[in-house]
């Protein structure tokens, strides 16, 4: 929440095809530079559910023909419960033909 190592996260994500970053009550500083200085499409939003909204949607994306979704969520917190929404979410929009695993990391 410090924003410590911020000058690292725009590079941690490289690898990934895009990235959703979440700005939280308790953080003071600017994410929204971090999004710019990504180095892949990035976003911010400070609402969790619009967060969750955002994940739920990359269901209908496919990035250069993988049939699976990886979502990785590092947080050192509770992270406003978006675990629990996050799985309940797979749960009233899993379509059998569609199943996209997710995983978890929480730091």
């Amino acid at each position: 929440s410090l924003g410590t190592l911020r000058a690292d996260l725009a590079q941690c994500c490289a690898a990934a095809d895009e990235a959703i970053w979440f700005r939280g009550p308790n953080i003071t500083w600017d994410v929204g530079d971090v999004a710019r200085d990504s180095l892949i499409p990035a976003k911010v939003t400070s609402d969790i559910d619009q967060l969750v909204h955002e994940i739920a949607a990359l269901r209908s994306k496919r990035f250069e023909g993988d049939q699976r979704t990886h979502v990785v969520l590092m947080s050192n917190g509770a992270f406003g419960g978006i675990y629990g929404a996050l799985a309940h979410q797979h749960m009233l929009t899993r379509d059998p033909s569609s199943a996209i695993p997710s995983t978890s990391c929480q730091r």
